[in-house]
């Protein structure tokens, strides 16, 4: 059996002591963290860990620029307070390149592979690039797996162009808080041909929750800090003056956390040599820890299995169509769900909000009822 351990570089930090002081009291004391060869194994990964963190350098770029800046965000997350909830929590360390792309793919794939099997989820800090090679396991491992990209614009469409061209891969894709005069029409045409869902800044700006849905039904979460407005967060690589609030962007692994289906969160865009007093290091690691929050309240709900006795269904008529919408509700969050017809009579049920439930109530089709219904039908 390859060892897992031996892809990753090991590392050393120390927790950031602007706020706490005891090493008891931070995150740091209850996070396994790769220092030696010697850590970890397959089998105690597979039988301890919810959460591992790595760092994926991006092979065309100078690692040793990209890991001074993961190291800056471990030292600030490690330094935050520990969780109230225990769940283990592992860095797995730096993922070693090596002298190839056909290698380097070739390594992500059995990295992922060993995490999706043991059902572990994976915080990734990357560079701004979309490794083909964890699409390509994501969709072999998973059914109809999700992808939600978050950013200003169209980042990586070349990859994504790839991905989606590829037979073998199949995966639905959503660009959340893009910006109209930052983003290509030939872009939001091919992706529209792709049924991929696209959600404008003016759509969550001042009102995050609207993204709950999208982040609860992502496999995959890709935040870049260019969806962050400039004023907020001076260290991206694109920056722009609009964009989201610090705390709105912290909201959204929170709610990933929560989700019953996400297997990787990831994060790029961070410019490490524009970060002044690590402010935006501070902002990764942040929500990092929100998103190790979210997951140790995380509660099995969802309406097609598990905790039904808590769930309300809803039916709403559509007078102008003649026909229903299914809703479903949780009566532990509030959390709301949506039933859409396919072409093979298999219904599913994908996550929604309260205003899509009011949309349909007023004989209005929700738009992420529409777009999802003309993916599969």
């Amino acid at each position: 059996m390859i060892d897992l351990i031996n892809f990753f570089d090991p590392v050393n930090i120390n927790f950031d002591k602007t706020f706490l002081q005891n090493s008891e009291d931070v995150l740091l004391n209850t996070t396994h963290i790769h220092k030696n060869s010697k850590l970890l194994s397959n089998q105690s990964l597979s039988n301890k860990a919810d959460v591992v963190l790595f760092a994926l350098p991006n092979i065309k770029n100078n690692s040793k620029k990209f890991i001074t800046g993961v190291n800056a965000i471990r030292r600030k997350l490690y330094g935050l307070r520990k969780l109230k909830k225990n769940i283990t929590f592992y860095d797995l360390g730096n993922f070693k390149l090596p002298n190839t792309p056909q290698n380097f793919e070739a390594g992500i794939k059995i990295v992922f592979e060993t995490l999706f099997e043991a059902n572990i989820r994976i915080i990734l800090i990357g560079e701004s690039f979309l490794p083909i090679a964890i699409a390509k396991t994501l969709s072999d491992y998973y059914q109809d797996p999700s992808v939600l990209m978050v950013n200003n614009h169209f980042e990586n469409f070349e990859q994504y162009e790839i991905i989606t061209q590829t037979t073998e891969i199949s995966l639905n894709f959503g660009l959340l808080g893009f910006q109209n005069y930052l983003t290509s029409q030939t872009q939001i045409e091919q992706g529209e041909k792709q049924f991929m869902e696209f959600v404008r800044l003016a759509d969550i700006k001042n009102k995050i929750h609207e993204s709950e849905p999208y982040f609860r039904d992502a496999d995959w979460a890709s935040i870049s800090l260019n969806v962050v407005a400039d004023n907020g967060c001076m260290a991206m690589e694109k920056p722009s003056p609009n964009g989201l609030l610090p705390e709105e962007f912290c909201a959204m692994p929170y709610y990933a956390g929560l989700g019953c289906k996400n297997k990787i969160l990831s994060f790029s865009g961070y410019n490490f040599q524009k970060d002044r007093n690590n402010h935006s290091a501070s902002l990764i690691a942040q929500s990092i820890w929100l998103y190790l929050d979210g997951f140790s309240g995380y509660i099995q709900e969802h309406p097609s299995w598990g905790g039904k006795q808590n769930i309300q269904r809803y039916i709403v008529i559509n007078e102008e169509y003649g026909k229903h919408f299914i809703f479903y509700k949780s009566m532990l969050t509030g959390r709301w769900w949506m039933e859409i017809p396919t072409k093979n009579k298999k219904n599913i049920i994908v996550a929604a909000s309260y205003k899509d439930y009011k949309m349909a109530s007023n004989q209005q089709i929700p738009p992420r009822w529409w777009n999802i219904f003309k993916r599969y039908f």
